[in-house]
């Protein structure tokens, strides 16, 4: 026995703070008092193995066994305050052992399905396409904007190809009506081109039907004539809802015409009072009689489009004799066409 202790009153099955245990299968609680046998608590469950932990959390040593947990205080129903509390608190880790371990034993599946040390998932060797990513140095796709500029057409004085078109220009001083011919030749050399034009009201219907003749076509040829219906307009029809529409082109007549020669030539003079042209033509006689000789001309304005075709007849002229003749071609030019850029082609001959 220690001495210098106060013992204390012994209780029911319970001896107060000393060194030595009263009897067999007594057992000393944390509160320094000594307890019967009956008395001691059962032994706390163990928690379930754990199971193995992933590389950051550190495996125990094998070999070591798990930590009994230290129980605190006297038996359940006995002491004040300290016994009893060091028995619950020493429940509650034992729950929260065993939650925490079931918790990780789910948790710790999951990761080591994918990621674990003991992942039993095969490598992947299988390399991404690059074919679906872009190349991030090919340079970004454009999308290229149409050339408004090619789009655009230069004004010209050309005439339209095929069947041509035709329009009504108005009436002259006589009231008769004058329509406007674009055509270019679509039937190449021939002797002559027979152009059939019609006009039509707002309703569609055809009230006066015109033509005109086009001289020693050349092939592809342009033309942009003026031809007199000699025809007044209707009064029933406004002169805005004419229309007009060629309604045929065709090989004309053969009037035997000689081509000039090598020395035939026109050139425009002037405008005279009137506004008239005048030309001035020289032409040697390819016949071999002496002949009335018949001069073919044509008057081109810009881009050699022609607007008029016109002849002139010289009487009495003997085989190769060269003349030289003025011309007053009765016709202005028309608003298109600029007095710089008129230009005259003798472009055939014929006898009478």
């Amino acid at each position: 026995m220690r001495t210098g202790l106060n013992h204390l009153p012994a209780t029911e099955g319970k001896m107060t703070m000393d060194d030595e245990a009263p009897g067999p299968g007594w057992w000393k609680a944390s509160d320094g008092n000594w307890y019967s046998p009956e008395q001691r608590p059962a032994s706390p469950v163990p928690p379930p193995p754990v199971p193995p932990t992933s590389p950051s959390t550190p495996p125990s040593s094998p070999g070591t066994a798990p930590t009994e947990p230290v129980i605190s205080g006297g038996p359940l129903g006995e002491g004040s305050g300290g016994g009893k509390g060091g028995m619950i608190a020493a429940i509650l880790v034992v729950v929260v052992l065993i939650a925490g371990a079931a918790v990780f034993a789910l948790g710790g599946s999951d990761d080591d399905d994918a990621s674990g040390p003991l992942s039993t998932r095969p490598d992947s060797t299988e390399e991404p396409d690059s074919t679906d990513d872009p190349d991030p140095t090919d340079p970004p796709e454009t999308t290229e904007e149409p050339d408004e500029e090619e789009d655009e057409e230069t004004p010209t004085t050309e005439a339209p190809s095929g069947d041509g078109e035709c329009r009504l220009e108005g009436v002259d001083f006589a009231d008769d009506m004058q329509v406007e011919i674009l055509l270019a030749n679509p039937l190449g050399a021939v002797p002559s081109l027979e152009v059939t034009y019609a006009l039509t009201d707002a309703d569609g219907v055809r009230f006066a039907t015109g033509g005109e003749t086009i001289d020693s076509p050349q092939r592809g040829e342009q033309f942009r004539l003026s031809s007199d219906t000699l025809e007044e307009l209707p009064s029933s029809v406004d002169e805005d809802d004419v229309g007009c529409t060629i309604l045929e082109v065709e090989e004309g007549f053969d009037f035997e015409y000689e081509d000039p020669g090598p020395d035939d030539e026109c050139e425009f003079v002037e405008l005279d009072f009137a506004d008239d042209v005048q030309l001035e033509a020289t032409v040697t006689n390819p016949f071999s009689d002496t002949v009335d000789l018949n001069v073919v001309y044509a008057m081109r304005g810009a881009d050699g489009v022609r607007f008029e075709t016109g002849t002139q007849i010289v009487d009495v002229v003997a085989p190769g004799e060269v003349v030289r003749v003025q011309i007053d071609t009765f016709d202005g030019l028309p608003d298109w066409v600029d007095e710089d850029d008129l230009t005259c082609e003798v472009i055939a001959v014929s006898s009478f």
